[in-house]
C-alpha cells in the first residue's frame, strides 16, 4: 500500500511538472509581451518603423525590463520545449526540431545578456531567427503527419516560416522584426494550448 501512494505521488508529481513547463512558456510569453510593451512606453521616442526591438535593450529607463523580459521567456520555454516531445512522433525530424528550438529559447536569453551594442548581440539575434524558421518548420512538418495535432496547426507553422522568409528578403526591417517576433508568439501560444488538451486526454 505504501509503495502504490508512493507510486501515485511521484506520478502526480511529474505530471504537474509537465502541467507547469507548458503554461510556463504561455506564461514566458505573456511576461515577453508585457515586459517590451512598457519598455516601448519607458524608451524616449521610440520609432516603430525605424528602430528595431533590440533598441529597447540598449540603454535606460527600458533597457532592464526589456532585457529581462527575453531572459524570462526563454527561460520559461525551455522546459517546456523539452516536453513537447512527448506528443510529437518519434523522429529524427521531432527530435531535431525541439531541440533546435530548445537551442532559441538559450539564444533568446542570450539576447537579453547581451543586449544591443555589445558584440555578441548581433550574431546571437541572427542565430535566434535562423534556430526558430528551422525548427518550426521541423516541428510543423512532424505535426503534419502526426495524430495527436490537426494540420492546421503545421499550416500556422508553415505560415510562419513564410512570413520569416519574406521579412529576410525584403531585408529584415524593423516592421518585418516585429511581425516575425508576434507570430512566433502566437505559434508557441497555439502549440502549448494544444499539448495542454492532449495532457488532459492522456491523464
Amino acid at each position: 500500500m505504501v509503495i502504490f501512494n508512493t507510486s501515485l505521488a511521484v506520478n502526480s508529481n511529474m505530471k504537474n511538472k509537465e502541467k507547469y513547463s507548458v503554461l510556463g512558456a504561455i506564461l514566458g510569453i505573456m511576461i515577453f509581451i508585457a515586459f517590451t510593451l512598457t519598455a516601448i512606453v519607458l524608451y524616449p521616442d521610440y520609432n516603430q518603423e525605424t528602430q528595431y526591438l533590440s533598441a529597447l535593450g540598449a540603454k535606460e529607463p527600458s533597457a532592464m525590463i526589456f532585457n529581462l523580459g527575453l531572459i524570462i521567456g526563454g527561460l520559461l520555454s525551455i522546459p517546456f520545449f523539452l516536453y513537447l516531445k512527448k506528443f510529437l512522433e518519434k523522429t529524427k525530424t521531432a527530435i531535431t526540431g525541439t531541440m533546435i528550438l530548445l537551442a532559441s529559447s538559450i539564444s533568446l536569453m542570450g539576447i537579453g545578456f547581451f543586449p544591443s551594442g555589445e558584440e555578441l548581440h548581433t550574431p546571437i539575434a541572427l542565430l535566434f531567427f535562423l534556430l526558430i524558421l528551422i525548427g518550426v518548420f521541423l516541428v510543423s512538418k512532424t505535426i503534419f503527419s502526426s495524430r495527436n495535432f490537426p494540420k492546421k496547426l503545421a499550416y500556422l507553422g508553415f505560415g510562419f516560416v513564410v512570413i520569416e522568409l519574406i521579412s529576410g528578403l525584403l531585408a529584415f526591417r524593423p516592421i518585418h522584426q516585429k511581425i516575425t517576433v508576434l507570430a512566433y508568439c502566437i505559434w508557441v501560444t497555439v502549440i502549448a494550448i494544444q499539448v495542454i488538451k492532449l495532457a488532459e486526454k492522456k491523464n
